[in-house]
């Protein structure tokens, strides 16, 4: 279950929040201009981050070999180039940087920041569960938990959790 409230945490004045209770750990977030569900996305996200024990890693330790690349260092550009040309065959990257990269039990997520076609996003790559975001607004480490929300949203429910 979704609450809003507001408050002034910062001495800045006053802030939307979204809290989630329920069948879950509750916690609140800083609303973010995020719709209800966009919320939701970034609880399950957080949540998955914390049950997991992910750990920001620095972008050149992105860069190496690990446990599901033991053979070669990471190309950030060539795994964009892959991601990109699923969608938009061809369209121009730009500015590429690794934006954030995060360790989940030996598999590396980077959340690479770029322009596609001229348009700003983030890209996740690597090990992570590719997709984009247009919220280039957001942090990148928000844009990932985002991300993995709606990607286990997307999963489909165990059979004898559909009773």
């Amino acid at each position: 279950m979704r609450f809003g409230f507001t408050a002034d945490r910062s001495g800045r004045g006053e802030e939307q929040y979204h809290v989630f209770v329920g069948q879950t750990e509750p916690n609140y977030y800083p609303a973010l201009g995020l719709t209800a569900e966009e919320a939701f996305n970034l609880h399950l996200g957080t949540r998955f981050m914390l049950v997991m024990d992910v750990a920001l890693i620095d972008a050149a330790s992105a860069g190496q070999p690990s446990e599901h690349l033991p053979e070669t260092a990471y190309d950030a550009a060539a795994d964009a180039r892959g991601i990109v040309d699923r969608v938009a065959p061809g369209a121009t990257i730009e500015d590429l940087t690794i934006a954030a990269a995060f360790d989940v039990e030996g598999a590396i997520h980077t959340v690479l920041r770029c322009r596609v076609a001229g348009e700003p996003v983030y890209i996740m790559g690597r090990d992570a569960p590719p997709g984009f975001s247009r919220r280039v607004d957001l942090p990148a480490q928000v844009v990932l938990r985002l991300h993995i929300g709606h990607v286990l949203r997307q999963e489909p429910k165990p059979a004898d959790e559909d009773e």
